[in-house]
């Protein structure tokens, strides 16, 4: 089970060094920075009025520590092999790196005819020796890398830095959602359906409801980039589709579809058996297009513009997540709510990132 570092201080670096602004509404007086007529403004008031701005700096701010910390915990890591083999740490990264790389013929060739125009005048002898030799040192890097990987699980690490967290707004009556609404993980997607890696993001969210069923409850949420000019009309017939009780059928059809105008997203109606009189009326009417804004304003708030966003339990995440990418996200949430709800862990090792 992990548990976040805790937050100290009232200042603006400490709310964004520490992630988050929940331990600025905890304290018992908040900080007053300013005061009209008598009137006090807050840090929480500041921070709420710019909170879109923040949540991208309190992002940067924990991947720049994730890496950090992960830096320090390789380095501890050689530091503990070396001293167990009594050797210097940086013997052992040689004897890690000592293999000798086999690289056939036919690999530098393959990588010659790929690269050749880079070489420019280069002779074609010179040019495949240096792709030799970079082909063997990304050999002997794979060997490294693989056997840091070995030493940090046989180490006893936990990891205790955890992600900042953002609440998203409650869902609207038109939002789409599947799974158990007492769910201990929500699972949040950001996405539009003329997005080809929200398409690509579709086996692995259904690979995660099948894997932990009552356990992790998912919600669409619409963000239509205005770079697809398609891509408005299309969430507010997926609206549409939702109060006739079908978003989910819809939503697959969309993503199958091989076009996204009205013709193609009334057909895509027709084929999971709305009402079609029923979704023109609502397709053209304005509370289509406000559900559809709702979704919109509320990425904003969360400064979130990216498709897909997913947002685990408050973590945001962007792009797409593999199956193994959702299961580090959602397991330690299910381990912190019980122990026995983890899931999945048989199919883990299939698609790590």
């Amino acid at each position: 089970m992990t548990r976040g570092i805790r937050a100290v201080g009232c200042s603006l670096f400490a709310l964004l060094a520490h992630g988050g602004t929940a331990h600025l509404a905890a304290q018992p007086r908040p900080q007053v920075v300013a005061t009209v007529e008598g009137r006090p403004i807050t840090i929480d008031e500041v921070d709420r009025s710019i909170e879109d701005k923040l949540r991208p700096l309190q992002q940067q701010i924990y991947l720049l520590r994730k890496s950090a910390l992960e830096n320090l915990i390789l380095a501890a890591v050689l530091r503990s092999e070396a001293a167990r083999k009594n050797v210097t740490t940086e013997q052992l990264r040689k004897e890690l790196t000592a293999v000798t790389p086999e690289i056939t013929r036919e690999e530098v060739e393959a990588a010659y005819v790929e690269n050749a125009p880079a070489f420019g005048s280069t002779s074609p002898d010179e040019a495949r020796e240096r792709l030799r030799l970079d082909l063997e040192t990304q050999v002997r890097m794979r060997h490294y890398g693989e056997a840091l990987s070995l030493l940090k699980e046989r180490a006893a690490i936990e990891v205790l830095l955890e992600a900042p967290k953002v609440v998203v707004a409650a869902a609207g009556p038109t939002t789409a959602a599947t799974g158990s609404e007492d769910a201990p993980v929500t699972v949040t997607e950001f996405a539009h359906f003329q997005c080809p890696s929200c398409r690509e993001a579709v086996e692995s969210l259904k690979r995660v409801l099948g894997a932990y069923e009552n356990n992790v409850r998912v919600i669409f949420r619409h963000l239509p980039s205005p770079n697809h000019p398609q891509a408005f009309a299309a969430a507010r017939a997926a609206v549409c589709a939702t109060e006739q009780g079908r978003f989910w059928e819809y939503h697959d059809a969309l993503f199958a579809a091989e076009s996204l105008t009205p013709e193609g997203l009334e057909t895509a109606a027709a084929a999971v058996g709305l009402d079609l009189n029923a979704f023109a009326e609502c397709v053209g009417a304005e509370r289509s297009s406000e559900a559809v804004m709702v979704d919109v304003r509320e990425a904003k708030r969360l400064g979130i513009t990216t498709t897909p966003t997913f947002v685990v339990n408050g973590v945001v995440t962007e792009g797409v997540l593999s199956f193994a990418q959702f299961q580090q996200l959602i397991n330690p949430e299910l381990e912190a709510a019980s122990p026995a709800l983890s899931a999945g862990d048989d199919d883990s090792q299939e698609d790590q990132p």
